[in-house]
């Protein structure tokens, strides 16, 4: 997991993966990568994906993606 922040931009990162315990399954590799621009001190914007990749039967891929603004008053 990482930021970097420059201006009034930040960009994060992470990647886990984990272990189902399950013999004979494959892992579930985790990603998310997003990006966060700030107007001001108070209104923010941001768009961020979050991805799963697995293949068990009781997991599957996985793809999100999130916008928003956040306005603090």
């Amino acid at each position: 997991t990482g930021q970097y922040a420059f201006g009034n931009n930040t960009v994060r990162a992470a990647y886990g993966q984990t272990d189902t315990g399950i013999d004979g399954e494959d892992r579930i590799d985790n990603w998310r990568a997003g990006y966060q621009y700030n107007f001001s001190k108070r209104t923010l914007l941001w768009a961020e994906y979050i991805g799963r990749s697995a293949d068990t039967p009781f997991y599957g891929d996985q793809d999100i993606l999130s916008i928003g603004m956040r306005h603090y008053f």
